[in-house]
C-alpha cells in the first residue's frame, strides 16, 4: 500500500498499482507512515498520533496512540511499534 500525503491510497497486487483511492482515509491530510505485514492488514499513523487500521476491506476509525509519531511499524497483523519526535516507542499488540 502506498499512501499520500492527503491520505489517499493505492494498493499493489504484485503486477500493477490500483487506482487511487476516491476518498481519503486522513480527513486532516497529516498521514505519516504506514505498515502493511499482509494484504489484509495495514496501519496508518498521521502526525497528530492517530492510527487508522485497514482490513483488507474497510478502514477503521482514528484511534489515538500518542502525539507526534514520525513512523510505524507492523513485522505482524498483531504487533506493531510507533517511534515518535522524542525518539520515544509506543509498542501496542492487537
Amino acid at each position: 500500500m502506498a499512501l499520500d500525503r492527503h491520505g489517499n491510497f493505492e494498493t499493489w497486487n504484485g503486477k500493477s498499482w490500483s487506482a487511487p483511492s476516491p476518498h481519503s482515509i486522513d480527513p486532516y491530510g497529516s498521514a505519516q507512515s504506514v505498515s502493511c505485514p499482509n494484504s489484509s492488514f495495514c496501519e496508518v499513523i498521521d502526525t497528530w498520533g492517530y492510527v487508522i487500521t485497514w482490513s483488507g476491506k474497510s478502514w477503521s476509525a482514528p484511534v489515538a496512540v500518542g502525539a507526534y509519531p514520525r513512523s510505524i511499524s507492523c513485522p505482524t497483523a498483531s504487533f506493531c511499534a510507533v517511534v515518535g519526535d522524542s525518539g520515544r516507542a509506543i509498542i501496542g499488540q492487537s
